[in-house]
């Protein structure tokens, strides 16, 4: 966007970033979303985790989900296909999603899947609302 070739674009780039004013970073601008900005600036955008606090960790809502579901962790870890093993993992999986306590990749390497099957069991066994 600084000139038609990169050379020249990369110049470009480097007397604008060193024209800007204020250009120095101050760690007390960063949040703790780790977006620098003032106070009106970060209420114009929204933040993912804005609001939400994860509640408890993986391992705590898989002895949750285990005891719920009456069954016992190793089978959870398992390679086992069960459809009732399939819904104990769904149900995890949307609850640390819903909880904030994870996202789908971290919960997939947590229970040896792929995040591929999870989502299909979460949309397969997806609780009403």
């Amino acid at each position: 966007m600084f000139a038609p070739s990169r050379e020249n674009a990369h110049a470009g780039y480097c007397r604008f970033v060193e024209s800007t004013p204020d250009a120095t970073f101050d760690e007390s601008q960063l949040s703790a979303s780790g977006v620098i900005g003032s106070q009106q600036f970060m209420a114009s955008i929204p933040l993912p985790s804005a609001g939400r606090k994860a509640k408890g960790s993986l391992a705590d809502l898989a002895a949750e989900a285990c005891a719920k579901f009456g069954i016992p962790e190793s089978l959870m870890f398992s390679a086992a296909r069960a459809p009732q093993i399939i819904k104990v993992r769904a149900w995890f999986a949307q609850q640390a999603i819903d909880r904030g306590i994870a996202n789908l990749s971290a919960i997939a390497r947590f229970l040896g899947r792929d995040r591929a099957t999870l989502r299909h069991a979460m949309r397969q066994y997806a609780q009403p609302t």
